[in-house]
């Protein structure tokens, strides 16, 4: 079992207050378990970012996008996340070179407007 410790940390006042009104908005009402949440996603991201894909591979990929709308997706598994006011949708491609998800992942970023999108293996 980890280890739970307790941090402190010097923080703008408007910038605790904005936090605690989103929070309250969002029916949060624990500060220390947002901002775990907060780390972790943070660490996941980066964790992503930093992964690189072998442009030579063969496997599954995945496709993270963010939008303002449903996603015009064909003839894939794909799940999409209504999250106010936006949508998050994961799209797997099973078996396919990494070309073949790049063209994948060109396209769907051509056929939609995104407010993020990132091509992963998994």
């Amino acid at each position: 079992m980890n280890e739970i410790i307790k941090v402190t940390f010097s923080i703008d006042w408007g910038l605790l207050k904005e936090f605690d009104n989103l929070l309250e908005k969002k029916g949060l009402e624990n500060r220390s378990k947002a901002i775990r949440d907060l780390i972790e996603d943070f660490i996941v991201t980066e964790k992503i970012k930093q992964s690189k894909i072998n442009k030579e591979s063969e496997g599954t990929f995945a496709i993270i996008a963010k939008s303002n709308a449903p996603l015009q997706v064909e003839n894939h598994l794909y799940v999409t996340i209504p999250i106010n006011p936006d949508y998050l949708t994961f799209i797997i491609l099973p078996n396919v070179t990494y070309k073949e998800a790049e063209t994948e992942f060109k396209s769907i970023k051509e056929k939609n407007y995104l407010k993020f999108c990132k091509l992963i293996q998994i």
